[in-house]
């Protein structure tokens, strides 16, 4: 997707998550192979959604890139993916317990990591991150075209996972 436009921005307090139709919040602390089970649930969730083709592809890939950075730059603490798919924008976003903010860089042929970042711009339509003293949200929103949204998805709502106890679920009711 080389497209870029302007989506609306998925923390903005103007358009919360919490009036979109679906949303998914797993919390991903202490689980074995967190970016495995983060691809795996998005590609579950979106098609239980309703979402498919390449924007479920490339928005499980994301989340696994993500959710991989996450663990891989912060301490042990909380971390979290959250999935918000509101008519035809899809936001994946992921909560680490780090205030740091990414960056890209620039790997060698022969590197093994530091690719994620450039991954995740060269497929998303849009790229950013809030942070706090104590934490940061880094997300990914996508536009999903009409051919691949199913009008009557598998599944009204997808709620997984156990509710998160900090201000990142504030208003959603599980």
């Amino acid at each position: 997707m080389s497209t870029q436009i302007t989506l609306p921005h998925p923390l903005d307090p103007d358009t919360p998550r919490a009036q979109a139709p679906h949303v998914l919040r797993l919390p991903l602390a202490g689980v074995a192979r967190p970016a495995s089970v983060a691809r795996r649930r998005t590609l579950d969730t979106l098609h239980n959604w309703g979402v498919f083709g390449e924007v479920c592809d490339d928005a499980a890939l994301v989340a696994s890139e993500l959710t991989a950075n996450a663990e891989t730059h912060t301490a042990h603490g909380p971390l979290q993916i959250e999935l918000t798919l509101d008519k035809k924008y899809l936001t994946v976003a992921v909560r680490d317990d780090s205030p740091e903010q990414p960056v890209t860089r620039r790997a060698s042929e022969h590197c093994e990591h530091g690719r994620g970042l450039t991954i995740v711009l060269a497929l998303a339509d849009g790229l950013g991150c809030e942070s706090t003293a104590a934490h940061k949200t880094v997300w990914a929103a996508f536009v999903v075209p009409d051919d691949q949204l199913r009008a009557t998805p598998t599944s009204p709502s997808c709620w997984i996972g156990r509710a998160w106890s900090g201000s990142f679920t504030s208003g959603v009711a599980a």
